[in-house]
């Protein structure tokens, strides 16, 4: 709009100048400590109404310039009084038509939707009326709330950035999440008015450079300078895994969608939601021979996940599998805090019953007809391992 606002369904996002410094100070104020864990250490003069009108001036300045596009969140009930605030910053012409993305919301609103529904509709001028191709956002794994956002809106993470910026005093990781043109989610497209769902609680444990050590294997999460190697496990494992999973669609960029789940793999269990492991073995720590994911991953009142597994065949019948799930299995209780893993398996495959039933599984059911696998659909044996059988075996 020519005066700087933009409405929602039940929000303005409005440009506003020096003359609302008193209104902005107000919602840092408010949310002094809700914000500090995901913002720069401030200055003792940050809040101060002189501080806030100078960076005001400057949005305005930029804004002119076609620099930025700073969007201060006013519910629409409230008009005068700012809530949060999403903007697009370093915004490139050319060739790379190309912004940066940031946003915030008061920690009283939080979980109705109304961040989702801002970064929508910014999302829609950035495309729109600013004529760029690309936005790139960045988000601590452990900011759950802010992935899942980025994610509902269609973003795909790209990269880990470790130590990429200074946190409340702390040199923090981050993942890169970009969005083009053309793929934003439908959320994005209709402003996003969907609520925000809680999840997980996210683990303190870093992923890079874990390693979990078992008697015979060596599990740890991909990386991506492993997807060439889990590409080639994919690749000469293929017809016996297609026999027992579904199979990718014909024509599909294997190393495309490889490359995905390798990216979010990071920050997927930073953000507590799921751990995916590569199986290697001690003489050959590089070489992929397995993979094992506890995915799905709830916190209370459920504190469960689903666990699925693959060996390569070169090692079936070696007792790898087995070490590998006993060692992933310890981990995701005693580290992830879990009161029970699920797992399935077709009734065909009798010897990934019988693996599940040796580290303490017991069936609890048959899901008829529940999977589309090799053109049939496919009974399924229900399996569940508690907290108390597994760890009370030693």
């Amino acid at each position: 709009m020519d005066d700087g606002t933009y409405g929602t369904k039940r929000l303005l996002l409005r440009v506003l100048g020096p003359e609302h410094a008193l209104a902005v100070l107000d919602f840092y104020i408010r949310n002094r400590d809700f914000l500090a864990p995901t913002d720069p250490l401030r200055p003792k003069d940050f809040y101060t109404a002189g501080m806030q009108a100078a960076a005001l001036a400057v949005e305005r300045e930029d804004r002119l310039a076609g620099r930025s596009l700073p969007l201060w969140i006013c519910l629409r009930e409230d008009p005068e009084r700012v809530v949060g605030k999403v903007s697009l910053s370093q915004i490139c012409r050319g060739a790379f038509r190309n912004a940066y993305l940031g946003y915030k919301l008061d920690g009283a609103l939080q979980g109705r939707g109304y961040a989702t529904e801002a970064v929508g509709r910014a999302v829609r001028i950035a495309f729109g009326e600013l004529g760029l191709h690309r936005i790139e956002a960045h988000a601590m794994p452990r900011n759950i709330r802010s992935i899942r956002l980025l994610e509902r809106l269609g973003f795909e993470p790209e990269g880990y950035g470790a130590q990429y910026l200074k946190i409340h005093g702390t040199w923090e990781d981050h993942v890169h999440f970009a969005l083009v043109k053309g793929r934003a989610a439908k959320a994005a497209a209709e402003g996003g008015d969907a609520d925000e769902a809680e999840s997980p609680r996210a683990t303190r444990v870093r992923a890079r450079g874990l390693v979990l050590h078992g008697e015979s294997t060596i599990l740890r999460l991909a990386a991506e300078a492993d997807l060439t190697e889990v590409v080639a496990y994919r690749e000469r494992n293929r017809e016996r895994l297609d026999r027992w999973n579904p199979s990718m669609p014909e024509g599909g960029d294997l190393e495309a969608t490889f490359r995905r789940r390798v990216l979010q793999s990071i920050h997927r269990f930073e953000s507590g939601r799921e751990a995916d492991f590569l199986i290697c073995l001690p003489d050959r720590p590089k070489k992929v021979v397995g993979s094992l994911t506890f995915r799905d991953i709830v916190g209370m009142p459920l504190a469960s996940c689903e666990a699925g597994y693959s060996i390569d065949a070169a090692c079936e019948g070696r007792g790898y599998m087995r070490d590998a799930l006993h060692t992933g299995l310890r981990f995701m209780f005693e580290v992830f805090g879990l009161h029970r893993v699920n797992a399935s398996c077709m009734l065909a495959n009798a010897r990934s019953e019988r693996l599940l039933l040796s580290l303490g599984f017991r069936r609890e059911g048959v899901a008829r007809r529940m999977l589309h696998v090799a053109g049939e659909w496919q009974d399924m044996a229900l399996l569940s391992l508690l907290r108390e059988d597994f760890l009370g075996e030693e």
